[in-house]
């Protein structure tokens, strides 16, 4: 909660607390994302996630976690990690 009120008003007053706040370690809508995001998705498919550049390390072990075989983190244009691009395997 701490997080959220420390936020920048322009961005607390403006986003939907549901898009700022995310369970108790801040995951979790990035968890059912990942976990829920494979059986919709064909072979090459990918989820493409905006995360929380403090949780960048623990959303990249997650989505291994729940078995994408390729995942990368991007920087935004200031050079926080922001973006996780989560791959399937193409078919062979």
């Amino acid at each position: 909660m701490t997080e959220y009120l420390d936020l920048d008003p322009a961005v607390r007053l403006w986003e939907p607390r549901e898009a700022l706040v995310s369970g108790p370690n801040g995951l979790d809508a990035t968890r059912a994302l990942l976990g829920g995001a494979r059986a919709l998705l064909e072979p090459g498919g990918f989820v493409a996630l905006e995360i929380d550049e403090r949780r960048a390390d623990a959303a990249q072990e997650l989505a291994r976690e729940y078995g994408w075989p390729r995942v990368t983190v991007y920087d935004d244009l200031f050079g926080r990690p922001r973006f996780l691009l989560a791959r399937l395997e193409e078919d062979a």
